[in-house]
C-alpha cells in the first residue's frame, strides 16, 4: 500500500505511458534469500485492458537464469523523468521529481518461436519504430523471459 496517495497513479493508460518513457527495467530475483537485481532492456503487452506481460531478452546461460529456474517469483522496477530541485538552502531542502513503476510477477522462459518473435517485436517497439526480421536459427536459439505481472503500482512526484 502506497503511503503517499497523492502521488499514486492507478490508471493503466497513465502507467503504460510512464513505462514507455523508461529506458530499463530492473528485475529483482531471489538469490538464496538475498536480493539480486539486474537492469534489462524490456518490452511489454497489455491484454484485456488489465493483464501486463513484460518481456526480456537474455543470454543463454548465467546467474539470472539459474536463479529464475530455482524461483520464478520476481519483482520489477523502472523509473524516468528525474529532476533534482531545491526548496531551500540546506541539504534537506532538496528533492527529486520522478516517475516510477514497480510490481511483482511470475517469470517463465518462452519456448515457442512464434511467441519469441512476438516478444522481440515488443522489445524492439519499445526502443525503435523499426520492425526487424529474425532468422529462424537466431530465433530458435534466443532466450526470452516473460513476466506475467501479478501486482503493479505507480508513483509520480511532480
Amino acid at each position: 500500500m502506497m503511503r503517499r496517495k497523492d502521488r499514486e497513479i492507478t490508471d493503466l493508460q497513465q502507467i503504460t505511458a510512464i513505462m514507455e518513457r523508461c529506458d530499463a527495467c530492473r528485475l529483482g530475483l531471489n538469490d538464496n534469500g538475498a536480493p539480486y537485481i539486474v537492469p534489462l532492456c524490456f518490452g511489454y503487452t497489455v491484454k484485456d485492458k488489465a493483464h501486463i506481460t513484460l518481456f526480456f531478452h537474455s543470454a543463454g546461460e548465467g546467474h539470472k537464469l539459474d536463479l529464475l529456474r530455482k524461483d520464478n517469483h520476481v519483482a520489477f522496477e523502472m523509473d524516468t523523468a528525474h529532476d533534482l530541485f531545491s526548496r531551500g538552502s540546506d541539504a534537506c531542502g532538496y528533492g527529486m521529481r520522478y516517475q516510477c513503476v514497480m510490481g511483482t510477477g511470475t517469470a517463465r522462459l518462452v519456448t515457442e518461436d512464434s511467441e519469441k518473435a512476438a516478444a522481440f517485436d515488443h522489445i524492439m517497439a519499445h526502443y525503435t519504430q523499426e520492425k526487424l526480421p529474425y532468422s529462424s536459427t537466431a530465433l530458435h536459439a534466443a532466450i526470452i523471459i516473460a513476466v506475467d505481472v501479478l501486482s503493479i503500482s505507480c508513483k509520480v512526484h511532480q
